[in-house]
């Protein structure tokens, strides 16, 4: 900037500051925080000449460098970055010598010595010198979506822009006479191209006419005070953005209308572009909301398309957002990023907020109960005559009924004798019997069904604190502490199972597993303490019995198939710390045929310690 150019830019600015005296404001749209920690991409459009003028960014590019981001625009000479918390009377002096920490931040083409400005940074306002004479071209930064933030500040420089509407923009009256900071003293300048001249570039414009375009800064001065940053704020009651991480099972967002009349907000979630340089876009979170139904209360319903929430003059409402967790693919520490698109009703504003999940990892300690409610039936069907009375042979036993096919001839075995006709349907059960499940799971998706498992101190840090860990044996706890743990027991399992699972434990995965009761168990049913018949021992009972003479070997084939999507299952920590599924389980050895049983399960997670203390 020199010559005319730097004389003009220096006049404007003396012209602003000392006619009028002004105290730092802040004001803030939607602020979620900084939003380091998400990939949310959008690319911001701007249209550009030759010459000065003004842009707003509203996406971070900070793992770039400039020269990487611009490296499609040659024609672009110089950026100046404006720092509004920044007081310092030189750089209006000497605007084109800059100071670091003052005013401007400057980045020139191949001109490192003068250049305090490396990467471009969201929610800040950039003058832009393009090459005289250059043609007009759109200039398209691919960042990481923030949540909108302006700073005003009271000294009559305010370089700032707005989340207009980018295929409508609005008048700058229509879009900030809500914040009542319009008067006839309002002072707004705007770029347009060319040499810096004053009341040429920039010029002065007219409030009740000229547009306030999306991507554009904007000189204003006003002397009211103002928090107003558009129609619509809308922010996370708790952390930044719409952030579920790995376990977080919903996400409070709170909107504000900041008008005097009523208007609607407009929700759509989004997907995220790709990441510069790549070519997929990120897998989207695959959002739920909070929604009073009148036959079925609160439930939550896929937040997959545009939702309208209407807000009467300056009211505050809260929206409770969940997350499908069955619909999020990856194995655990995968990420998903999207972007929740936000449009007030009138069409002045849009604005982004950023969502994130993280695929989680199962492990720890998963306690809850199957419920089984159906058992197969194992009744031999017998003959009967036409009067419906049981058939009856020469030795006084009832006839069996054998199975036949379709032509009515009885069907054989292999060994070439008639197949009985039993009843071996699963029947609902008069009464629900329910059993205690105890599933551990470790950091490689290994599952083990246990009978029994401790929660409490194993041991101590270097520091004297207690160490925390899950535990089968008692014994590993310490005994100083042992009255502060946790014992949780299934009465229905052998005292000493530790049953490794085959298959995943995860939505839409089952775990199989054959449990064997040897048949002289103390838990196998056929043994009775005080019944000489069932001791397996001989009549001096002195010698043990083998297996199958007063007591059978038992086997039981455990199911436990995950449902694949939560279904009428409420509750949002559905798929992260809570599960539910089909119970099955077939028993072999308690009768001459396994007899199955079917139900339903539920499990939680208590604890996400992913490994089992075996010894001090």
């Amino acid at each position: 900037m020199k010559s005319c150019s730097h004389t003009c830019f220096r006049d404007l600015i003396n012209g602003f500051r000392h006619r009028f005296r002004w105290i730092v404001l802040p004001l803030l749209i939607g602020s979620f925080g900084p939003s380091y920690l998400f990939a949310q991409w959008k690319t911001e459009s701007f249209e550009l000449e030759g010459g000065w003028q003004a842009i707003y960014l509203r996406v971070d590019t900070e793992e770039r460098t400039i020269e990487s981001v611009l490296g499609d625009y040659p024609q672009i000479e110089e950026i100046w970055r404006w720092l509004p918390k920044a007081l310092d009377q030189r750089i209006v002096d000497s605007p084109d010598n800059p100071t670091s920490g003052v005013e401007w931040q400057i980045w020139k083409r191949n001109d490192r010595a003068n250049t305090s400005l490396s990467v471009l940074y969201a929610n800040s306002a950039y003058l832009v010198k393009v090459a005289d004479g250059a043609a007009s071209f759109s200039m398209g930064i691919k960042g990481r979506v923030t949540s909108p933030t302006i700073y005003w500040r009271t000294d009559g420089l305010n370089l700032v822009g707005f989340p207009t509407n980018p295929s409508s923009p609005p008048t700058i009256e229509a879009y900030l006479s809500p914040a009542e900071v319009l008067d006839q003293l309002t002072e707004i300048y705007g770029y347009t191209g060319g040499p810096l001249q004053a009341n040429i570039n920039p010029q002065p414009l007219t409030a009740r006419s000229s547009r306030l375009n999306r991507g554009t800064a904007y000189w204003m001065r006003t002397t009211k005070y103002a928090d107003y940053d558009g129609p619509l704020r809308v922010r996370a009651a708790i952390g930044e953005g719409v952030d579920f991480g790995a376990s977080r099972p919903t996400v409070r967002i709170v909107m504000s209308n900041r008008t005097d009349r009523t208007i609607d907000a407009i929700l759509t979630p989004v997907e995220s572009e790709p990441a510069p340089g790549e070519t997929m876009a990120p897998q989207a979170v695959p959002l739920t909301r909070l929604s009073d139904d009148d036959a079925r209360g609160a439930v939550y319903e896929s937040f997959d398309g545009p939702i309208t929430v209407r807000l009467r003059a300056n009211e505050t409402l809260g929206m409770t957002l969940g997350i499908d967790r069955s619909r999020l693919m990856g194995t655990p520490g995968d990420e998903a990023f999207s972007l929740v698109k936000v449009n007030d009703g009138d069409g002045l504003s849009e604005f982004y907020v950023p969502a994130h999940a993280e695929v989680a990892s199962l492990a720890g300690l998963w306690v809850g109960e199957a419920e089984v409610t159906h058992v197969q039936n194992q009744l031999q069907r017998f003959q009967k005559d036409d009067d419906g009375v049981y058939l009856i042979d020469d030795s006084g036993r009832y006839i069996p009924e054998y199975k036949k096919d379709d032509d009515g001839r009885t069907l054989l075995d292999e060994g070439g004798d008639p197949i009985p006709d039993s009843d071996t349907e699963l029947n609902q059960a008069a009464q629900v019997f329910r059993l205690r499940l105890i599933l551990h799971v470790d950091d490689s998706g290994q599952a083990r069904l246990l009978s029994r498992a401790y929660i409490g101190a194993v041991g101590e840090d270097r520091n004297g604190l207690p160490v925390f860990g899950v535990s089968t044996n008692q014994d590993v706890l310490l005994p100083k502490l042992l009255g502060s743990a946790t014992r949780i027991s299934a009465a229905h399992l052998p005292k000493e199972t530790n049953l490794a699972m085959a298959g995943d434990f995860d939505v839409g995965g089952q775990l199989t597993a054959v449990l064997a009761i040897a048949h002289d168990d103390p838990s196998n049913p056929f043994i009775h303490t005080y019944h000489p018949d069932h001791d397996n021992l001989d009549a001096r009972f002195e010698n043990p019995l083998p297996e199958g003479v007063e007591s059978h070997r038992i086997d039981r084939a455990v199911a436990l198939t995950v449902h694949s999507e939560a279904g009428t299952i409420t509750d949002p920590m559905w798929g992260t710390t809570l599960f539910t599924g089909a119970y099955s389980e077939t028993v072999a050895g308690l009768h001459k045929n396994p007899i199955a049983v079917q139900g339903i399960f539920a499990l939680r997670r208590i604890s996400e310690i992913p490994q089992i203390t075996s010894s001090n």
